[in-house]
Formats: structure tokens, C-alpha cells, sequence
């Protein structure tokens, strides 16, 4: 089955694409074997997570609604870090009036170990700074 192909089979039956992939993944992370460091800081964080949750409850009515605006905000900031990203791509592929060749171009950046590491720390700057269309669109043309 060729790419496109793919994803309009992805698009058309989304909970068959999903079942098997999630044959793939549990196969990838049955071969991931984990250290007791790790496992223990997985423990701490999930742990610390719902101890939050659990704490804020303690406080009643007031603690339910804290919860609430933390969850909200992660949902937000996630949110928020996605349009960022693609306005980022959206930039990039602006930039240029052959779509197939940036295409081409970025799949070898990303393939590319070092371009691929510069790609994150690109992605990292975009994430961890506010919207700026400026910086965006200098960081598009890296």
C-alpha cells in the first residue's frame, strides 16, 4: 500500500488503523525493558500527579476547582504548543513555491541525526517562548 493510499485508508477507518498500530506499539514497548531508576521516577511523577489531584479534593469545593484550572491549563498550553508548531511548518513551506521539494528537503533534515536534533531544538525555541509571528517566521527560514 503506497503513502497515499495510507492515510485515506487511515482517514476512512480510523479505528482500524488504530488497532493495528496499537499491535505495533505493543510490541515496541514489550521490548523496552526498564530500570528500577526508571520505573521509580515514572512511580514519582504519575504519583505526584494524583497526589495533586487527591490533595486539591481534600480542600472541597475549592479544590475540585483548582484542579480544574491546572487540568484546563495543561490542555491549554498544549494546545497552544501545537498551533505554534504549525504555524512554524506553515511558514516554512510558505516560503517556497514548490511544496514538493520543501517536503522533500525537511524529510531529509529530519532523517539527517543532526538535523533532526537541530529540528527539536528549533521546536523547543517555538515551545518555550510565547507567539510571535516574528520569531516564527526567522526560525522558519533555519
Amino acid at each position: 500500500m503506497d503513502k497515499k493510499d495510507e492515510l485515506v485508508f487511515i482517514a476512512t477507518n480510523p479505528d482500524q488503523y488504530l488497532q493495528t498500530t496499537g499491535k505495533t506499539l505493543e510490541a515496541r514497548l514489550s521490548q523496552i525493558q526498564l530500570s528500577k531508576k526508571d520505573i521509580g521516577e515514572i512511580k514519582k511523577e504519575q504519583g505526584g500527579k494524583m497526589l495533586r489531584e487527591k490533595g486539591l479534593a481534600l480542600f472541597g469545593p475549592i479544590g475540585e476547582i483548582a484542579n480544574t484550572v491546572i487540568n484546563w491549563n495543561e490542555e491549554v498550553s498544549k494546545d497552544i504548543s501545537d498551533a505554534k508548531k504549525m504555524v512554524l511548518l506553515e511558514e516554512y513551506f510558505n516560503k517556497s513555491d514548490s511544496m514538493e521539494q520543501e517536503i522533500e528537503k525537511l524529510t531529509h533534515f529530519l532523517t539527517n541525526p543532526l538535523g533532526n536534533t537541530l529540528f527539536n531544538k528549533i521546536l523547543r525555541i517555538v515551545d518555550d517562548s510565547p507567539p510571535d509571528p516574528e520569531l516564527t517566521q526567522h526560525l522558519a527560514t533555519v
